[in-house]
């Protein structure tokens, strides 16, 4: 399903933004897409696929659609889009956070073509769109890079604890002494690697 569409929106967007424009929007969606995963999926599970490239494709072709006054072809658009996110929360194992992620990219990449078609990035406007569809990726891998070592910094924390210190109704001493060394940590996190080491939920324990 996902290259159908795929297949759709290049066949869409391709010849109406150029294979630049087209490839760059592209890019920037999948990273974007990666951030959004790995930011609000659970970090125990892998995510695999570039369903958040679609997405970021279908909302791009959204606002340009709308921008160019093309206001049937956004309506449908934006009727495939609500579709998807339905089917996103409904639906078990789907990575929501790769596919909001990749909308919200390729939005953000969509605003700045219709920005440049409307003259508000000057008179060079392909170099102004291609770098901030650019800085959409830089920004998506830094805060992919960013949410990791916050990961490896909490399995970090767990590894230094010996087994005793797991199991031993330690989760709350566990979770201030985290909260002291490692302010960063995404608490969530912590809370789903002692529950990984330990075989067990965690019960009574407020996470921020």
């Amino acid at each position: 399903f996902n290259m159908l569409l795929l297949f759709f929106l290049g066949r869409l967007l391709e010849p109406a933004l150029g294979t630049r424009r087209f490839v760059a929007l592209y890019f920037a969606s999948l990273l974007a897409g990666a951030f959004g995963a790995l930011l609000l999926t659970d970090p125990l599970v892998a995510t695999v696929g570039a369903s958040g490239a679609v997405f970021g494709l279908a909302g791009a072709a959204f606002v340009i659609a709308r921008g160019r006054g093309m206001d049937a072809l956004a309506g449908e658009l934006g009727f495939l889009i609500v579709l998807n996110l339905v089917f996103t929360f409904g639906a078990a194992n789907i990575s929501i956070g790769g596919h909001l992620g990749g909308l919200v990219g390729g939005v953000v990449c969509a605003l700045a073509i219709v920005a440049g078609e409307r003259g508000m990035l000057g008179p060079r406007r392909l170099p102004a769109e291609l770098g901030i569809m650019a800085l959409v990726a830089i920004v998506s891998v830094l805060g992919a890079l960013a949410v990791v070592e916050n990961r490896f910094d909490a399995t970090m924390l767990i590894e230094a604890l010996s087994p005793d210190d797991i199991g031993a109704g330690r989760e709350l001493e566990l979770l201030e002494i985290a909260r002291a060394e490692l302010p960063k940590i995404r608490f969530r996190d912590l809370d789903l690697i002692v529950i990984e080491r330990m075989g067990k939920n965690i019960s009574g324990t407020a996470v921020a």
